[in-house]
């Protein structure tokens, strides 16, 4: 069986990412084989130290490459957040802007409705001003009139009294017929004075009618 050959020491610095080690302890390992690792091995050894910084330095170039690269998508990755943070943010605001325009829109309308319901309140108290003032001036009215009736009737039968003491032939005397003279013209007083009164109410109740439809029209 043929000697095998003496293999150079095997450091952690001669080894690299792609070198391939092959245990010597396999028994099926060819010799060519382990030539081959052998003198790869040599020469990875008799590299000059120069050449090993030089190496390690583009290593080391490399790493700082790959931790630049990785800082600068991170960097790149926190501003597409902030970005998308910042777009969020403007949509949210439209969108409460737009709920403000909204809302602001609602209370106008609610404000010309209460406005509407106020003018028509007042339009109402108005009416109901009127129609107390109308129920005033009918309750007078009727107690005028019961009063006239009532002086109708006693005007009637002192004519009546009067005019059966004539037929019959009895004594009319002069104080009678002064008193129911008196009588008719106190009535006749009181009659004017009422229509007087009947004539000044409509016009006020005219003018208090213009100025509610005038109220109305503004």
């Amino acid at each position: 069986m043929a000697p095998v050959p003496v293999i150079a020491p095997i450091t952690h610095q001669s080894v690299t990412k792609n070198s391939t080690l092959f245990p010597l302890q396999h028994s099926n390992t060819s010799a060519s084989v382990i030539n081959s690792s052998t003198h790869q091995l040599e020469a990875t050894m008799m590299t000059s130290p120069s050449k090993t910084k030089r190496l390690r330095s583009g290593s080391d170039a490399t790493e700082s490459k790959t931790a630049i690269s990785g800082l600068f998508s991170e960097l790149l990755a926190n501003i597409d957040r902030e970005e998308l943070t910042a777009t969020i943010n403007r949509e949210e605001l439209i969108r409460i802007l737009k709920d403000l325009e909204e809302k602001s829109s609602e209370l106008t309308a609610t404000q010309e409705k209460l406005q509407s319901t106020e003018e028509e309140l007042n339009r109402s108290n108005a009416e109901r001003f009127l129609l107390g003032e109308d129920l005033k001036r009918a309750t007078k009215a009727q107690t005028d009139i019961f009063y006239v009736q009532k002086t109708d009737s006693i005007i009637a039968a002192r004519v009546a009294e009067t005019v059966d003491q004539f037929k019959a032939g009895g004594s009319t005397n002069l104080a009678s017929i002064c008193m129911l003279r008196r009588v008719l013209g106190t009535h006749t007083l009181y009659v004017d004075s009422l229509v007087y009164e009947h004539n000044r109410t409509m016009r006020v109740r005219n003018a208090e009618l213009r100025n509610a439809e005038q109220r109305q029209v503004q």
